[in-house]
């Protein structure tokens, strides 16, 4: 484990070392064009011709698009991919168990609880951690992508992979296409393209746009007899907000919902690290309401990077025979309790977030049903038909299969006493955090989570008689937070 780890930060330090003049001189040739010069190694078939003495695989492509840091309220600002995939199921209750960058993708890798997989902001230690950890507990080696392409699936990562990582670094096992982006920026960037390093400069390299097309080449070029895998990670809308100069003039006046939790008027009743947040100023709303706009406009670049991926499925007639999931991985606070744009808590904003499924055996409709992040890798076992370890989740394709609760987890990485662990449902949320406080929320009468039935004052606040008790669900949380593969809620 130690050997892999210490790669990884060789490989980072070398880039650093360098300097930044030198890094990009060592860049290769400028991309002229947004796929210009790309290889698409794939074991000598690397074309849509059909290798040699090789019989067409049936099985369902797989197309998996994730948002970063998209609200459930964000979806509204996806007109043409609601329209493109208006037949899919949408599901309003997909909860992240931890919303946040590292932990949530490394469940979309594994199909894990954040605590069996380890990747977890840690109090004192950079975001790059959790990727050296990751390659050091070789997740890559054991997860969903190299089990896929074992089966006979034409695999593609396109996007973000980890916090921390950088090109000219060890590309991870499992993926037949790599295409992956450097530091967080939407102008001006390098990707690492296979074996290449591929610099991106000007206003005309937006990067959604670049890794569209990236998509869109590995669909046109994936092997016409084998199924396809393709990992679509956008960045949108994470900051920094920089919409594509296109639509920099969308949603003008648009405002960040004033809902009950709004810049919350009274904290009393919350843990009491959250009582020391002072009232949003109105320069801080304005700011958000800037931030809002920004953010819808740079989601009107990934409305167009679906449906063209989309489009690209079905000219090269895939796409009756793919299943395509959109979802983020975590959502964001903006302005909730007087939350200013963070997205390491438990609460509503924060970790539900939008997932749409479309393809053969996902219903049109909207469904109300409780579905986790730790569901997706499951799901698309299932849909392959492959052998896979054991998952904490459920695939939606098991319509025996029911989910009553979900573990929600937070790792702030700034303080243990912020960080903890919960159970979310249709109808309440309770959290514990290592403070020793606790939250309990009446999500039935209670939505926006602004009457915790748990203040730290210890008042008797009467638990409604269709909830709970709090020492049961104690209990069952200290059981959960625990939990390996099918013991898991």
């Amino acid at each position: 484990m130690d050997d892999r780890r210490t790669l990884f930060r060789r490989s980072r330090r070398s880039l650093i070392r360098g300097g930044a003049a030198v890094a990009v001189a060592a860049f290769g040739a400028d991309a002229s064009s947004t796929i210009a010069g790309s290889k698409n190694p794939d074991n000598g078939c690397g074309s849509r011709r059909r290798c040699p003495d090789t019989k067409p695989d049936t099985r369902p492509n797989v197309v998996v698009v994730v948002a970063d840091d998209m609200r459930t309220t964000d979806w509204a600002a996806l007109p043409l991919t609601r329209a493109r995939l208006r037949e899919g199921a949408f599901y309003e209750n997909f909860i992240i168990n931890n919303p946040v960058c590292m932990p949530a993708r490394a469940t979309l890798f594994t199909g894990q609880y954040a605590h069996n997989h380890g990747i977890v902001p840690e109090v004192g230690l950079p975001d790059s951690a959790c990727l050296d950890e990751f390659m050091a507990r070789r997740l890559d080696e054991k997860g969903l992508a190299l089990a896929l392409q074992q089966s006979g699936y034409v695999t593609a990562l396109v996007g973000k992979f980890l916090n921390g990582y950088a090109p000219g670094m060890p590309q991870p096992a499992g993926w037949t296409r790599w295409v992956g982006r450097s530091a967080m920026t939407y102008f001006d960037y390098v990707l690492q393209v296979d074996a290449e390093r591929v610099k991106f400069r000007g206003r005309g390299k937006y990067l959604t746009d670049v890794l569209r097309d990236y998509a869109v080449e590995f669909i046109r070029d994936a092997p016409a007899e084998r199924p396809l895998y393709l990992h679509l990670t956008l960045s949108t809308p994470h900051e920094p907000h920089d919409p594509a100069p296109r639509h920099a003039n969308l949603h003008a006046g648009a405002q960040v919902e004033r809902n009950a939790a709004f810049n919350e008027a009274d904290l009393s009743d919350k843990p009491m690290l959250s009582q020391a947040r002072a009232l949003l100023t109105p320069e801080q709303i304005v700011a958000l309401d800037v931030m809002h706009r920004k953010r819808l406009q740079m989601m009107a670049s990934l409305d167009e990077a679906i449906v063209r991926v989309v489009d690209e499925l079905e000219g090269t007639g895939r796409l009756r025979n793919t299943v395509i999931v959109v979802l983020s991985d975590n959502g964001l606070l903006m302005g909730e309790h007087r939350v200013f744009a963070t997205k390491s808590l438990p609460y509503d904003g924060a970790v539900r977030v939008p997932m749409l499924v479309w393809g053969q055996g996902f219903a049109k409709g909207s469904r109300t049903q409780l579905v986790s992040n730790v569901d997706i890798v499951p799901t698309i076992v299932d849909l392959a038909g492959i052998r896979y370890r054991e998952c904490d989740g459920m695939s939606l394709l098991d319509h025996t299969a029911k989910r009553d609760v979900a573990l929600i987890q937070v790792s702030s990485g700034v303080s243990t006493q912020s960080s903890g662990f919960g159970l979310r449902s249709n109808e309440f949320m309770y959290f514990e955090y290592g403070s020793g406080d606790r939250e309990y929320y009446d999500l039935q009468r209670d939505p926006f989570e602004v009457n915790n039935l748990l203040p730290p004052s210890g008042a008797q606040i009467p638990i409604p008689a269709d909830l709970p008790r709090p020492g049961d669900l104690s209990a069952a949380l200290a059981r959960a937070k625990v939990c390996r593969g099918r013991s898991c809620p």
